[in-house]
């Protein structure tokens, strides 16, 4: 949640409404990123799309493929080819990508219209409100990763502009997407995407890449999250999976699953914190 694109309004235990980048619950159900529903939002007469829909170009990059707008098909490609290309410089980001990989599951990414978010200000200084990017649950279980096209009417400097898309793919693919093929595939996906800890992960991982890879900011709700966490004596206070559906009864697969999922928090959280102060001792010398 960066500092210039995001709402403050809602409190932290609600934290897993609220998407990364400025990012809110749009008029479609996105909880934790990835949408409930099984049907694809791309295609003729999928939901999310209309007749009128611009002409596509296609292209494939690294096994993520590609899908730009033809009236902007090279600036398009290029901002997702280069943020693809900026995740070899994270180790974060180079690991999950291929654990991602890993899963053989179609990746797609690409820029879309997306009605729920305004541009506020002028050119110069505006700021982009509403939600940044969402991630799809595809038939057949791909992932499909959407980043707001208004983003592209910043103006913003050009490796800042690379460095935004580059943590939001993270955020939505390397989060909420590799987290929600793991709990499908340990029987928990429906419970996992609406888990507080799915965007807190994926927030996580957003900023944890976004430090490795240079970045000068940090949302704010992370530094929030790492607050409390302190208070607490490194405890997360993030509820439970199991505590999602307490119904269910978790086999031996899914008990694994939960345990990592929970200690992965853990562990990304010791990481970031790790890379503030790294980042602190540096620029104090």
């Amino acid at each position: 949640m960066r500092p210039h694109a995001r709402l403050c309004a809602v409190a932290f235990a609600s934290a897993w409404l609220i998407r990364s980048c400025g990012r809110l619950i749009g008029p479609v159900l996105a909880t934790q990123g990835e949408e409930l529903r099984d049907a694809p939002r791309d295609g003729a007469g999928s939901a999310g799309t209309s007749p009128a829909r611009p002409a596509l170009i296609r292209r494939e990059f690294n096994g993520v493929l590609f899908r730009a707008s033809a009236a902007r098909a090279a600036e398009e490609t290029q901002l997702l080819e280069r943020a693809l290309s900026l995740w070899s410089g994270s180790r974060t980001a180079t690991a999950l990508f291929g654990q991602l990989r890993a899963q053989n599951v179609p990746l797609k990414a690409s820029f879309g219209e997306i009605a729920s978010s305004i541009m506020a200000g002028g050119a110069d200084t505006g700021v982009l409100v509403g939600v940044e990017a969402y991630t799809v649950r595809e038939a057949g279980g791909g992932r499909h990763a959407v980043i707001n096209r208004r983003l592209l009417d910043l103006r913003l400097p050009r490796r800042d502009l690379e460095l935004r898309v580059t943590k939001a793919l993270a955020h939505e693919l390397l989060g909420h997407g590799l987290g929600g093929i793991l709990a499908e595939r340990a029987g928990l996906w429906k419970a996992y995407v609406r888990w507080e800890g799915n965007e807190t992960n994926a927030l996580l991982i957003e900023g944890i890449v976004g430090l490795e890879l240079g970045a000068r900011d940090l949302d704010p709700w992370l530094l929030r999250y790492l607050r409390v966490v302190e208070q607490n004596e490194m405890a997360t206070r993030t509820p439970p999976l199991a505590s999602v559906d307490v119904s269910a009864r978790l086999d031996e697969k899914a008990r694994y699953f939960t345990a990592q999922a929970e200690r992965d928090l853990e562990l990304r959280t010791l990481r970031l914190r790790e890379l503030l102060v790294d980042g602190a001792a540096s620029s104090s010398r």
